[in-house]
């Protein structure tokens, strides 16, 4: 599968189908629908074009302390949530990413993903 592409999931419960993809893929496709160029988004996540190409290429995962920015910048574009992919290690990144969610105005729901999506390695964050 390429990297580009969202994979296609059927959830039977709610008779449809839900697209899920990366942290790198969705901020590729937030600024190609506003259509940025990457300098041009870089700027406006106050980042640099290489760091975020390294997000696009799924090289590169945000810190932390970037978690409360690329909240605030997706509220901002009208998101209506987004995923932060983690990783699960012994849970401690996740235990404070979720802690500092849930304190953010604007955040309606920080929770794990479902297990076909990444489990506890994944936070789905909904906006309200």
């Amino acid at each position: 599968m390429d990297k580009t592409e969202t994979r296609k999931y059927y959830y039977p419960n709610l008779d449809k189908y839900l697209h899920y993809c990366s942290f790198g893929q969705r901020m590729r496709q937030i600024r190609k629908s506003r259509g940025l160029s990457q300098d041009e988004f870089a700027a406006m996540l106050g980042t640099s074009k290489q760091i975020l190409s390294r997000y696009e290429l799924e090289q590169r995962s945000p810190r932390i302390d970037q978690v409360s920015r690329y909240v605030d910048d997706a509220i901002m574009l009208g998101s209506s949530n987004v995923r932060i992919i983690h990783g699960k290690g012994t849970g401690g990144l996740r235990d404070e990413i979720q802690k500092l969610l849930r304190t953010m105005p604007g955040v309606a729901t920080a929770k794990d993903e479902h297990i076909q999506f990444g489990g506890s390695g994944v936070t789905v964050v909904t906006f309200d």
